[in-house]
């Protein structure tokens, strides 16, 4: 994996970075929460770019760090089809 870390957090309004992030065609994947006023998202596209945001409570998004892995990304298995029960 290769990575770039935003020195000076990058913030902008959440629409902004949305419209930032689908244009490099990446959408969320990971979500968890740092603390009770931001969110961490990881926004990956299917080529392999990845972004790791904060999204504040006051509707703006930090980018934190992108990158590239250095490999092949391995799609996710397929959903089995059908009733698990």
């Amino acid at each position: 994996m290769l990575a770039t870390p935003t020195h000076a957090a990058k913030c902008a309004s959440g629409d902004s970075m949305k419209a930032l992030l689908e244009q490099r065609h990446e959408e969320p994947i990971r979500r968890g929460l740092k603390d009770q006023n931001s969110l961490m998202e990881w926004w990956e596209s299917p080529e392999g770019n990845f972004t790791i945001v904060q999204r504040l409570s006051n509707g703006q998004f930090c980018e934190i760090v992108r990158g590239a892995y250095g490999h092949e990304v391995i799609a996710p298995p397929a959903e089995p089809e059908g009733d698990p029960t």
